[in-house]
């Protein structure tokens, strides 16, 4: 090729060749031993430099020159070249650089330098998913993480350096979720709190490379520090393979007495769950007041959420399609999620549905069907009915020995029946009656809620190549005036060089 000069480097490889770029950045290459040096062509003919490519060679990913920035983040395949969005207005971009493409071609990570409105730069960590959609990596603060993506996973693990000089590891799951695992996490942190975690023997200061290993369920880092030479270590992270399971779904109302919940949570007074009655296939509640339903896990969770959640009836179809309705949370801590309805449940056929894309920290999806095997779909009718105390799905005569057996009784009294306290106050006496009254001949619909909808939870196979990341020495050198706000990257045209 002419105008390659003398200079010329490959950045990655695949099986049949590698990609880098000739020329000082001039000319952004391919090269296979049957085709030699193809020019991919930059954005309007300029240069640039391409960075990594997938493991089959089909998609490569770097930078090009631009009118618009100083250097755009940009992929290549078999139609051509085309830019990554940024989805940051333009007035505020300096530069965007795809650093790395995951094996299977998925998932491309990079960063975008982002001038503020002191012109002082950021580097905001990016990962653009398998429909170029750019997904800018967060804190446990929900900023935008600053730093720089070095490696992809085949699932959409992401690793690299943050702008202090701090190796850190993201995945989609854990974007939006409670502390500890909210956003990008600093590397050490997580690998010290992850099922099978380790110590490391130094700090890590940036994570260079990640790949899988799916025979043996493992991640595989490449890390150094950066502030002492020849400190790197190469670790691998058995992921656990026991999938998560539910343990427990309860119902109460949050204008039910305490002593009302101690009664029905299954422990006796002081003991038991502490949330409601725990829910079993075909129960009905008969109590007022139900607007919380808790989903509780055996182990911490990502991805419960608005989106893996549902709730189905007869009377509300769809309640999470009913604007203010339903809001759908995750409880960190306690490894529970929360459904909080505004109006509480009064009469109806209830579905609730929770998604095998919910999983643990290790990405095995749900075993929701609790059949022993990670995925399947948690799947639980039941029904609410104020005055329902016999739980024959109607309102009527039949209810009303159960209330006169417990006329005047209160939570610890051995006639006390908490089927009867419709109003959920911890007594049983007429203050119920009015409740009972309003439902009295009305019973539960005939139809049945609609099948649950959820698309199927599939993890991408892991590809058994390694991933090659780019040579961070070469790269940081090439763009260490990113981290000047002074002497920034600037591409003139395609004969200048850096």
């Amino acid at each position: 090729m002419s105008n390659c000069g003398n200079t010329s480097a490959a950045f990655s490889a695949w099986s049949d060749g590698v990609v880098g770029d000739c020329g000082g950045g001039a000319h952004i290459v391919k090269w296979t031993q049957a085709t030699g040096i193809t020019d991919l062509g930059g954005y309007i003919g300029g240069g640039g430099f391409a960075f990594d490519v997938s493991s089959d060679g089909s998609v490569t990913v770097g930078i090009s020159n631009h009118e618009l920035f100083n250097g755009a983040a940009y992929y290549w395949d078999n139609a051509g070249i085309h830019r990554l969005p940024d989805a940051i207005p333009a007035s505020t971009i300096y530069q965007s650089v795809a650093f790395t493409i995951s094996p299977n071609g998925d998932y491309i990570g990079g960063f975008i330098l982002e001038l503020d409105a002191l012109d002082i730069s950021h580097e905001v960590a990016v990962v653009w998913d398998a429909d170029r959609n750019p997904i800018f990596l967060k804190d446990a603060a929900n900023n935008r993480f600053e730093g720089k993506v070095y490696g992809v996973s085949d699932r959409g693990y992401a690793v690299g350096r943050t702008r202090d000089n701090k190796g850190f590891i993201w995945h989609p799951s854990f974007d939006g979720i409670q502390s500890p695992f909210n956003g990008a996490q600093i590397f050490d942190t997580w690998l010290a709190n992850i099922p099978n975690g380790q110590v490391l023997p130094f700090a890590s200061k940036g994570i260079e490379a990640i790949s899988e290993d799916p025979v043996n369920n493992r991640l595989l880092f490449a890390l150094s520090d950066y502030e002492a030479p020849g400190a790197s270590a190469y670790v691998e992270v058995e992921l656990e393979t026991v999938a998560p399971t539910v343990t427990g779904v309860y119902a109460a109302g949050s204008t039910w007495s305490a002593a009302m919940i101690d009664a029905v949570d299954g422990g006796g007074v002081g003991a038991g769950n502490g949330l409601g009655y725990a829910i079993s296939s075909g129960m009905t509640l008969p109590n007022a007041g139900v607007d919380r339903i808790y989903v509780q896990f055996s182990e911490p969770v990502v991805g419960f959420n608005a989106s893996t959640v549902a709730l189905l009836g007869v009377d509300v179809a769809d309640y999470e399609s009913v604007p203010g309705l339903m809001n759908v949370s995750y409880d960190s801590a306690n490894r529970r999620g929360v459904i909080q309805l505004s109006s509480s449940l009064v009469k109806d056929k209830l579905r609730l549905g929770v998604s095998d894309a919910v999983k643990d920290l290790s990405l095995n999806a749900l075993d929701g069907d609790a059949n022993a095997s990670a995925g399947g779909v948690m799947d639980l009718r039941f029904n609410v009915l104020v005055g329902d105390a016999n739980n024959d799905g109607s309102v009527n005569g039949g209810d009303l020995p159960f209330f006169a057996t417990a006329f005047n009784t209160s939570t610890g009294s051995m006639s006390y029946n908490p089927r009867a306290d419709w109003n959920a106050n911890g007594s049983v006496n007429g203050g119920d009656l009015p409740l009972f009254a309003a439902r009295f001949n009305q019973s539960l619909p005939t139809a049945e809620p609609a099948a649950l909808g959820f698309p199927p939870a599939m993890l991408p196979l892991l590809d058994s190549d390694s991933m090659l990341a780019p040579p961070i020495e070469e790269i940081e050198a090439f763009f260490s005036q990113l981290d000047e706000e002074d002497e920034l990257l600037v591409f003139e045209n395609s004969e200048e060089t850096l």
